[in-house]
């Protein structure tokens, strides 16, 4: 079980993912999903962003 991170919000589904993976590995260490899914977890979002579904790069607003 993993613990609690944090809720993410955002219009754009790209940007959320990245946030969530970066997320994820700077709480749990950063080859964390590759041990995990045993898989590049990157590649979807570098990929949707190529597609033009939106943008990897955004900005955390703590509240």
């Amino acid at each position: 079980m993993m613990e609690d991170i944090g809720i993410l919000t955002s219009t754009d589904i790209v940007a959320i993912e990245q946030a969530s993976i970066d997320m994820i590995n700077e709480k749990f260490g950063s080859d964390f999903s590759d041990k995990m899914h045993r898989i590049d977890v990157s590649v979807q979002p570098r990929y949707a962003e190529e597609l033009g579904m939106g943008q990897r790069n955004y900005s955390v607003n703590n509240l």
